[in-house]
């Protein structure tokens, strides 16, 4: 009897939801499908927006091959900067919509995953709001214009327009904050829903989580001056604690290796220039919409040309008078339910200016007076360098104002004049209105990414059939361009890109980093530098293919693909040719030799004698050589030294452990040989000077303070 009754009770609740909001679901849906267009005519063929489109394509591209194909952790990808790969916590990845894109990746591709996952964006924004506006003003005329703001305004148009669909997912936050004033004013128990839809929002986009992060901050400081009672305070700490405290748990998975990644390397934390260019100008909040079919040419000019910097994308804060005014009727007449709204409105909105004032453009970072504000200390908090795009915090802003619209509107229709009219003519005054809000922010067609097979070369669509494991290079890696190609080739690559630049292990390395940097190869100590020796090393870490673009590089990119042709194809002719790139392969290792570099860290550049001899001076007392082994793991070390500035006792160390030592008179030219037994993997070789560097300045030389032990020349690495 108790199930059935649960049963009921359930159908029940799920009939009167339908009933009540069902209409406001289809018209959310209904508008999302004439706004995003032309999305709907191209499912399948293309993909919303430019910019970073291809980028978050590769996202779900990818999750489906990590998880689905190759069952691994999707956040430590394998496909880019082949043999190490690159994690991937730090990238703008949105893993929740790569894992809600799986099925429909499966049955339907990953161009309408994506496409279908930007509208669920629209409807879910637009639902979250009307759900949190709901609760507040229990009115649905109220919840549904809120809905409209918040998810069909400017700041959602653009995000689309440029190809941000983790920009786009802000569903995740009025759900969030809706559960916890549910938790706290309610029942308690709707604090473990707000802990799950926060980590909803973590594994969405971080700089989404800080800002829920601050919310919460915030509403916990509005609650105690309204509470003012310490024993409810102390309540409503411990409330929030708890929230914070499962979510922690919760997120820990992720959250730890981003921890200790960020503490080994902190490359994903930004200077202040970063969040200076991307900070938001006030004048951005009163202009029209960009995107407008009437009037968005003249806002563009105004926005593009006089308030960011055209290398910015962001910027965009348009807020919409329809809007304004109804906030402030909300504001004015209904001050106890707006009060916690101004104060997230308020408080976002200057954290979106950014650390120091600008106006029309003129940032005061550049000028003689520089002028700062409260994100300076915001962004002293933990982790709150990692962000760097202040113009996001919009993204509240809209939120607090949509709720402010909802209450402005909720007490116009609460007004005796408005509650004496029929119901058909409140429906027809609450189309009315929405039609007003969204003439406003209506755009014109979006830009689209076309990503069907013709826009990619047969030469990777024919290695996409093919079923055997290799890398290729490409030159240059071409980055978003690139990546989509990943995703019909399907091979590791070389090079890589994620939105927090890390370069590749190998950026500066013997034979991979002219590749890598599309430059002139220039000489190195090794004893083998023959174009023959250059394609053994390729071919020694499973490098196939090289192929180097004709379209869409630089000057300098073109100059050094013809060098790099010349230097590592001379008298070879391409595999394929077409008027996209140029591709050769497949490559042969004609010797066992391991691949090997010097850490670029430990020596100064290299240098060419009168003899022609290349050679490299060791910064400091230690220089290491990484070596990659292919082959058979006993190798023969061979290299010339040169003891500088006194006899020196060389100490060759492998992976830390000392293997032999030699003494060397001073200014001698030196042959030395050493046995090694390398590991798999990576190899430090450390070529240690026992004694201290010396400076040649500090024995009486030209002005030269480099701190010199051993100069290194004519290094071989072969196999035994």
């Amino acid at each position: 009897m108790q199930s059935k009754s649960a049963n009921w009770s359930f159908s029940t609740r799920l009939y009167h939801l339908v009933r009540h909001h069902g209409v406001v679901t289809m018209a959310y849906i209904i508008i999302t499908l004439c706004f995003t267009y032309p999305t709907i005519i191209h499912l399948s063929d293309a993909i919303g927006g430019q910019q970073d489109a291809l980028e978050n394509y590769w996202n779900l591209w990818w999750t489906h091959r990590a998880v689905v194909e190759q069952g691994q952790n999707p956040f430590e990808t394998t496909a880019m900067h082949h043999p190490f790969g690159i994690p991937l916590y730090f990238h703008t990845y949105n893993i929740l919509n790569g894992l809600l894109s799986l099925p429909l990746q499966i049955c339907c591709g990953t161009a309408v995953a994506y496409n279908l996952l930007n509208m669920f964006a629209f409807v879910m924004v637009g639902l979250g709001a009307y759900a949190l506006v709901y609760y507040l003003t229990r009115r649905r005329t109220a919840a549904f214009i809120a809905g409209l703001i918040y998810a069909f305004s400017p700041y959602m148009a653009f995000h689309l327009d440029v190809g941000q669909p983790f920009m786009l997912s802000l569903q995740w936050m009025p759900f969030y904050l809706l559960a916890l004033l549910k938790g706290l004013r309610d029942n308690w128990r709707f604090l473990l829903l707000a802990s799950g839809v926060l980590l909803l929002i973590g594994l969405t986009d971080w700089h989404y989580l800080s800002y829920s992060i601050t919310i919460t901050c915030l509403l916990w400081l509005y609650e105690v001056v309204r509470l003012r009672q310490p024993k409810a305070i102390g309540v409503l700490t411990g409330k929030l604690a708890l929230v914070g405290g499962l979510f922690a748990l919760l997120i820990a998975p992720v959250l730890w290796p981003m921890l200790s990644e960020l503490a080994s390397d902190p490359y994903a934390r930004r200077p202040i220039e970063h969040s200076v260019v991307h900070s938001t100008d006030p004048l951005a909040f009163f202009l029209p919409s960009i995107f407008h079919p009437l009037w968005g040419g003249w806002a563009s000019e105004i926005f593009y040309e006089q308030l960011i910097r055209s290398f910015i994308i962001g910027g965009i804060a348009t807020l919409g008078y329809v809007a304004l005014v109804l906030a402030l009727c909300g504001v004015v007449r209904d001050w106890r339910r707006s009060a916690l709204f101004v104060l997230l409105f308020v408080v976002f909105a200057i954290l979106s200016l950014g650390p120091y004032w600008q106006f029309n453009g003129v940032n005061s970072f550049d000028t003689d007076h520089p002028i700062p504000l409260p994100y300076l200390l915001f962004r002293e908090l933990p982790f709150m360098d990692i962000p760097r795009i202040p113009s996001r915090f919009i993204a509240v802003v809209m939120l607090a104002l949509a709720v402010l619209v909802g209450i402005g509107v909720a007490w116009l229709w609460g007004q005796p004049w408005m509650q004496r009219r029929s119901p058909l003519v409140q429906n027809l005054l609450l189309v009315a209105l929405a039609t007003l809000v969204l003439f406003e922010y209506w755009p014109r067609p979006f830009r689209m990414t076309p990503i069907g097979p013709e826009h990619v070369s047969p030469f990777y669509r024919q290695l996409g059939t093919e079923p055997d494991d290799y890398a290729l290079i490409d030159v240059p890696h071409l980055w978003k361009p690139s990546m989509f190609y990943q995703t019909y080739h399907g091979k590791p690559t070389v090079g890589g890109r994620i939105s927090r630049v890390q370069l590749h292990a190998w950026w500066d390395g013997r034979f991979f980093g002219p590749l890598l940097q599309a430059r002139e190869a220039k000489p190195e100590i090794g004893v083998a530098n023959s174009p023959e020796a250059w394609r053994s090393a390729l071919a020694c870490q499973n490098v196939r293919y090289v192929t180097f673009y004709k379209q869409d590089i630089t000057q300098d990119d073109r100059e050094g693909i013809e060098a790099l042709r010349a230097q590592l194809f001379a008298g070879v002719e391409p595999l394929y040719e077409d008027e996209t790139l140029w591709a050769y392969g497949p490559l042969q290792q004609t010797t066992s030799a391991p691949y090997w570099m010097p850490d670029p860290d430990e020596w100064y550049e290299a240098e060419t004698n009168e003899e022609g001899t290349v050679f490299r001076w060791i910064e400091g007392d230690t220089g290491s050589l990484l070596a990659y082994p292919c082959g058979p793991n006993n190798v023969l070390l061979s290299l010339n030294l040169v003891s500088f500035g006194q006899s020196r006792t060389l100490d060759i160390r492998l992976n830390g452990d000392s293997v032999s030592q030699h003494t060397l008179e001073q200014d001698l030219l030196t042959p030395i040989e050493v046995p090694l037994q390398l590991a798999d993997g990576e190899n430090r070789i450390e070529l240690h000077s026992v004694e201290p560097a010396t400076s040649p300045e500090s024995l009486g030389f030209a002005n030269d303070s480099r701190m010199l032990s051993f100069m290194v020349s004519q290094v071989a690495l072969v196999s035994r």
